[in-house]
């Protein structure tokens, strides 16, 4: 009778071992989860306030332009008159955004195309977000079309 009582209990002590291990494990597991889903928020976040910061200096003026260097990644800084491209690694907590200029060209029927005749109104920028995460960098970018839409 004493040996089936003892038996009993190792039972139920691995089975409530086990149980709570797997409840680490969860939790674990939902923790890693939710600060890669609150990163990735985060970056995302980043990135699109990078275009639209890049939209406001175009609309301060499209010369702001002509001094980047087209496929070179610029930080955004804000300077004593506003936001600024600059080549100095700027991080805004654990992330780090660039920005890339790039010129468009356009085919013998006006759209965008990857050869043709350049298109000085019109640029492609890339805004992008990368940070750390488990050992290994993460990126997210985004990309879209600006156009010198002030030209008189």
């Amino acid at each position: 009778m004493q040996g089936s009582v003892l038996l009993e209990v190792v039972i139920v002590l691995s089975v409530m071992t086990i149980l709570v291990l797997g409840v680490v494990q969860l939790s674990v597991y939902n923790i890693r989860t939710s600060r890669m889903v609150l990163d990735e928020t985060q970056a995302v976040y980043l990135a699109e306030e990078g275009i639209e910061i890049v939209k406001l200096l175009r609309d301060d003026g499209w010369a702001i332009f002509a001094d980047t260097d087209r496929g070179t990644s610029y930080y955004l800084t804000q300077g004593i008159d506003g936001w600024e491209f600059s080549s100095t690694p700027v991080s805004t907590g654990d992330f780090s955004r660039t920005i890339t200029i790039y010129d468009v060209e356009r085919d013998i029927s006006d759209d965008i195309a990857v050869s043709g005749t350049a298109d000085e109104q019109t640029l492609r920028v890339v805004s992008s977000v990368s940070w750390s995460h488990a050992g290994s960098t993460v990126e997210r970018s985004f990309s879209t079309y600006i156009t010198d839409f002030l030209t008189d």
